[in-house]
């Protein structure tokens, strides 16, 4: 095996690697951590983009020491992104989103049922009901284009279901204020 062999080998990971970062550094731009990330992320993608041309360059011109050198900042700077897009992972910043959006509206859900055995107005709980199933239909829809990896459209729509959870948190609210007491809450 000669000694250039893995050089080969390493520059064409790391060209893998710029790939795969510049094809999906646009899921991350709904992250409310990435917002003010994206323009460091794209700094570090031309660093490594740098870091790989000069590997080529050495490596065409047989200088293989300098090569190598180029290779372990390409690593460094592979790592770094590695750590960012493992932070600002769509996947994960989503799938808490709507975790917790699937929570309130199971405790809404509660609290309306809890409200309608005590309530004298029992026609405004159950359209309070029907608005939570609405967005339940809607989070579970933001679930369907989760898992087909449409990241954007389904934070699009966590963001419309976490305004219609505060508009039926409210309106709960509102009853709870002139539920008789003794009622639970």
């Amino acid at each position: 095996m000669k000694y250039e062999d893995p050089i080969c080998d390493e520059i064409a990971y790391l060209e893998n690697q710029k790939e795969y970062y510049r094809k999906h550094i646009d899921d991350l731009h709904f992250g409310i951590l990435a917002e003010g990330q994206i323009h460091f992320i794209r700094n570090d993608i031309r660093k490594l983009e740098e870091t790989i041309a000069e590997a080529k360059e050495s490596y065409s011109v047989a200088d293989f020491s300098r090569a190598r050198k180029k290779i372990v900042e390409g690593q460094r700077n592979d790592n770094i992104l590695k750590r960012k897009f493992g932070l600002l992972d769509p996947t994960k910043v989503l799938y808490d989103k709507l975790c917790g959006v699937d929570k309130s509206l199971a405790q809404l859900d509660i609290l309306a049922g809890r409200l309608y055995s005590y309530s004298e107005d029992a026609y405004v709980i159950e359209q309070i009901r029907s608005d939570i199933n609405a967005t339940r239909n809607k989070t579970d829809e933001a679930w369907g284009f989760f898992r087909n990896g449409n990241y954007s459209t389904a934070n699009e729509l966590v963001d419309q279901i976490k305004s219609q959870i505060l508009d039926i948190k409210a309106r709960i609210d509102l009853i709870s204020i002139v539920t008789p007491p003794g009622a639970p809450s």
